[in-house]
């Protein structure tokens, strides 16, 4: 918990220092802006975390078109459609077969992988193994929007001076096998997953030898305000958010300046692990809360809006 509140807390008083400097050279007046088109967000990703090798290219909902899952197995021909664009998941069955959910069947529907997924991720607040974790914020320089056009055109500047506050992954943390495992999502609760496929946009498994590469992509949230209790989301289902108190000890000390407005729309948040296909053991977990943050300070009536990535890996030892 401490180096989550770091990073999210150095994150918090970035976006309120760059606000205050916004403010102070322009006073939030009158000239505005159309929010430009949605951007791809490139995440570099751990080179330890299976799930994440490479690079990972996050596109906004609707970028892509539609996306088609097919897996066949012996018993039951299966197509899952999703499409992004929207918040609504398709699913088409046609079964030639009775189906049948073995544990050692390769799930295929969004609802298998979910459940699959599910009781992976509830083992590690059970079975308490040792892991590492490393975490980091970034900002899409690209999709701020800001209401001056004088702002507009500073913004880049310094958001990249800003970023060495935050963007920087943390080093890696250990915690030891049977010790408190609180910090692993879901914080402060005995399980670490509740979502259902009416949570889901997507959910793609991957049969690797011994192991299945999952990816679920969460459906878009919107909210008037950062959450108070995470776990009244959707989204909290499954993560750790970041949270009303996080923003307030952010920018509590920053004289003059209040955000009276920060509100969320998750989109493009997503959940990546390799899971050993043996046992059920989660061997690496990426953790991707991605949401346009609507932002307004109380100097001179200052708004923006800007695409943010709250990313957290875990390796973890069984």
């Amino acid at each position: 918990m401490v180096r989550i509140s770091k990073t999210r807390v150095a994150l918090c008083l970035a976006l309120a220092m760059l606000l205050s400097l916004f403010a102070a050279c322009g006073g939030g007046g009158g000239e505005t802006t159309t929010e430009p088109s949605a951007v791809e967000l490139t995440v570099n990703a751990s080179a330890s975390a299976e799930p994440s090798t490479g690079e990972t290219t996050l596109e906004e909902p609707g970028s892509s078109g539609t996306e088609v899952s097919t897996e066949t197995d012996h018993s039951t021909s299966e197509t899952t459609t999703t499409t992004q664009a929207g918040s609504t998941a398709t699913t088409t069955t046609t079964t030639t077969a009775a189906t049948t959910t073995a544990a050692d069947k390769k799930p295929t529907t969004t609802a298998e992988i979910v459940e699959y997924f599910n009781k992976s991720a509830n083992k590690v607040k059970t079975d308490k193994p040792g892991y590492s974790w490393r975490d980091r914020a970034i900002i899409d320089k690209d999709s701020v929007s800001i209401s001056s056009r004088t702002l507009q055109a500073m913004a880049p500047t310094l958001i990249s001076w800003a970023e060495g506050l935050f963007a920087k992954w943390t080093e890696k943390d250990t915690v030891a096998k049977g010790a408190n495992h609180n910090d692993f999502p879901v914080s402060g609760q005995s399980w670490s997953s509740t979502l259902t496929p009416a949570m889901v946009s997507s959910a793609i498994c991957t049969d690797a030898g011994t192991v299945y590469k999952i990816k679920i992509t969460l459906k878009d949230e919107k909210l008037s305000e950062l959450p108070v209790n995470p776990t009244t989301t959707n989204h909290g289902k499954a993560m750790n958010l970041m949270t009303k108190k996080v923003l307030e000890e952010g920018t509590a000390n920053i004289p003059l300046l209040k955000i009276t407005q920060f509100a969320p729309t998750y989109t493009g948040s997503y959940i990546d692990c390799t899971i050993d296909k043996a046992t059920g053991n989660i061997k690496s977990i990426n953790y991707m809360e991605r949401f346009k943050a609507d932002i307004t300070v109380n100097v001179g009536n200052t708004t923006a809006s800007v695409m943010i990535g709250l990313e957290k890996q875990y390796d973890l030892k069984y």
